[in-house]
């Protein structure tokens, strides 16, 4: 069960790992990543208080990202902007030890439906284009992720 920007609660009192959607700074807050932050670890402490003792997954967050498209300071819809806001969330999720797993929203740009919120129906959340290319996401989830390589056993015992 996943909730969105942390409710309802009284389904996730039933859950073993609580998991949410948050799109602060995007949907909430739409282009203040200061402000998107103060909001995102006061849903996240209200979220740990409610379910204490419980794991907690973020299971979505991000931004769409126009391919190429970047501007100082960063603005919605620039691979800068994007970049930003998955590095804001995951530098918040590091405060809360009961956070135990990130997923940013999503592996590559997809197809969805057409909407007024999707150019030609497509989600430009990915990390990557649809066609594979990183984007400048990408970069910060690799130098994140760094430190969790797996060991690889010694075969020589």
């Amino acid at each position: 069960m996943v909730s969105v920007h942390g409710g309802p609660n009284e389904w996730l009192d039933f859950s073993d790992v609580v998991c949410t959607n948050s799109y602060n700074a995007w949907y909430a807050v739409s282009g203040n990543l200061e402000e998107g932050e103060t909001v995102l670890e006061q849903e996240l402490t209200a979220f740990r208080d409610r379910h204490s003792g419980k794991p907690i997954f973020l299971t979505e967050f991000g931004a769409d990202a126009n391919a190429g498209g970047h501007s100082q300071p960063p603005e919605m819809w620039s691979e800068d902007y994007q970049a930003e806001l998955v590095a804001m969330y995951l530098r918040v999720a590091d405060k809360f030890p009961e956070i135990v797993g990130t997923h940013p929203w999503a592996f590559a740009d997809f197809k969805t439906s057409e909407s007024i919120m999707r150019v030609s129906g497509l989600n430009f959340k990915g990390a990557f284009t649809r066609d594979r290319r990183p984007k400048i996401v990408a970069l910060v989830l690799r130098e994140s992720w760094a430190g969790f390589r797996i060991a690889v056993p010694d075969k020589r015992c």
